[in-house]
């Protein structure tokens, strides 16, 4: 049974408010061995509030884009980690998918394990 198109658009409408400038999140890294993907689940924004909203259940990151920041792998499996990025869309078949991008912040390392 396909997955239905309207998560999709929630992902994309849900992250887009993020597309002006770099932000911090958290998310749960889930490795799959071989994956050309690096997959974090429960994005939610990084502040200093105690109750932190989830925003999306997962995004993907194209792994050799995040190779520049941060080496992910089985031992990290589970762990959360801080990363700063900004909104960006990619392309799979005919969807178009709302995620993250990792960058550079001003001071300090884009990700940081928890």
């Amino acid at each position: 049974m396909p997955r239905p198109i309207k998560k999709h658009y929630e992902r994309h409408g849900a992250l887009q408010q993020f597309s002006d400038k770099g932000y911090w999140f958290t998310g749960r890294y889930q490795h799959v061995e071989n994956s050309p993907w690096v997959t974090l689940t429960e994005i939610r924004l990084a502040d200093d509030s105690a109750v932190r909203t989830l925003l999306v259940g997962h995004i993907n990151l194209y792994r050799q884009a995040t190779t520049a920041h941060f080496l992910f792998d089985a031992a990290h499996h589970h762990k959360i980690f801080r990363f700063f990025a900004t909104y960006s869309t990619y392309k799979t078949g005919a969807l178009t998918r709302g995620t993250l991008v990792l960058m550079a912040p001003e001071f300090g390392p884009a990700v940081v394990v928890r």
